[in-house]
């Protein structure tokens, strides 16, 4: 990928893996740059997004990370392709015991969790086992840990431990199942609820635009008719016809220019007579 992009016809760049050694730098080797670097994509691709590097600026391009993973610094507001996170409150259900956490004052990774792991709820938060994400599990062997919304926040879904991760909440669900855990049954149910409403949202969402295209696409095709009737109206006339017309139109320019000729020649004196 970096060869081919260094040796790519019509541009001088070198593409490079970064300082990091987690994505990559494209820097412009023209001597006096006259224009910003740009990169997009075509063809209704988005590699370029994928890869981190769409932009368009003056100076090197270093990309995204290619294969982020969350730390104690990494902080909320760089979360989401830097759209940021916005936090509240959120509630854990671990057997008989249940609490309300306040992650409003975090800003960092390091924040929440700290905040979760001293809680009463009785539970550990840590990153997965590929860094990408959060999980909380219970101190107890015989109880699982349960985060939900608290009202109509959105913290847990943003950080990945709510009804959204519909998966997660049957994997839950399973070790509930297992483990006779009626309380992580019962909040199991209202998260599974939620991912239900995400979902179905989601559909709502994706049907509006799903109607939106067909009927761009309706209206472009009646514009292709129309233009392909008025090119047809133009081209595809009857010679025979035309000509007739043609000459139907002459003789009247003719007789025209006739009549006016012999106004035209009379003079004043004439009238005088």
């Amino acid at each position: 990928m970096i060869d081919a992009i260094s040796a790519a016809s019509g541009v001088n760049v070198t593409a490079t893996v970064n300082s990091t050694q987690s994505g990559l730098t494209i820097v412009d080797d023209n001597a006096a740059p006259v224009q910003n670097l740009t990169i997009v994509d075509t063809g209704g691709t988005t590699t370029a997004r994928d890869l981190g590097i769409a932009v368009d600026r003056p100076g090197p391009i270093v990309s995204l990370p290619l294969n982020p993973q969350l730390a104690p610094t990494t902080l909320l507001n760089l979360l989401y392709g830097e759209r940021g996170v916005h936090l509240g409150t959120i509630h854990i259900t671990n057997g008989t015991q249940e609490t309300d956490i306040d992650l409003s004052t975090a800003h960092t990774m390091g924040d929440v969790l700290n905040a979760i792991n001293t809680s009463t709820a009785g539970v550990q938060a840590a990153f997965n086992t590929n860094g990408t994400a959060l999980q909380v599990r219970s101190t107890k062997a015989s109880t699982v840990a349960v985060v939900t919304e608290v009202g109509n926040g959105q913290s847990a879904a943003a950080l990945g431990l709510g009804g959204y991760d519909t998966l997660n909440m049957l994997s839950l669900l399973q070790e509930a199942l297992q483990k006779n855990d009626r309380s992580a049954l019962s909040a199991l149910a209202t998260s599974l609820d939620e991912g239900v409403r995400g979902v179905t949202a989601l559909q709502t969402e994706v049907g509006a635009r799903t109607n939106t295209v067909s009927a761009t696409a309706e209206m472009q095709a009646d514009f292709a008719m129309h233009l392909t009737s008025l090119l047809s109206e133009t081209e595809d006339s009857d010679v025979a016809e035309t000509f007739t017309r043609l000459s139907q139109l002459n003789v009247g320019l003719q007789a025209a220019l006739a009549t006016s000729a012999r106004l035209l020649q009379s003079t004043l004196l004439d009238f005088l007579r």
